[in-house]
């Protein structure tokens, strides 16, 4: 009797196109990457993509390296001892005077604009590019978030 209704059961099931919900993970979404904006350079403003995970530190006037006499901002974002920074530098308007920005760098280039890439204690990896006239952009990273600065480089924008 018990076979009979076990067999009855599989075919009330089957014949009525219901089927058998199957057992599986729905994946949890990751969170999205967070969009901000840097002011600075008077109406110049960039836009960019903080890598998810990254929470939101200090602000600072200072740059590792840059001269003082350039008006400068960076942002901190962190999870545990990883940081990473994005800023901007005011005031620089032709690349002959960029270049001259960071002793010990090396000159690069990013989308076509002049850039500069230097280290500094902790090899922290620090990447700045002329984005237009007025206005430079800063991205450094601790090493286990340098494969970032690539990353965010990209996303940058106009704001």
């Amino acid at each position: 009797m018990r076979r009979l209704a076990v067999v009855a059961l599989v075919f009330a099931l089957g014949g009525c196109g219901t089927a058998v919900p199957e057992s599986r993970a729905v994946p949890s979404p990751s969170p999205e990457p967070a969009r901000a904006t840097v002011l600075g350079c008077g109406e110049q403003r960039i836009t960019y993509t903080v890598p998810a995970g990254l929470k939101r530190g200090d602000t600072t006037p200072r740059i590792p390296g840059l001269s003082s006499r350039y008006e400068a901002q960076s942002v901190a974002f962190g999870s545990g001892d990883d940081t990473l920074w994005i800023g901007v530098v005011c005031g620089v308007h032709s690349a002959q005077r960029f270049v001259t920005l960071i002793r010990d760098s090396r000159l690069s280039t990013h989308e076509g604009r002049p850039a500069l890439r230097w280290n500094t204690r902790g090899s922290v990896r620090h990447f700045l590019w002329l984005d237009r006239p007025g206005l430079a952009v800063y991205i450094a990273a601790t090493p286990d978030l340098a494969d970032q600065i690539a990353t965010v480089a990209s996303t940058i924008g106009a704001g």
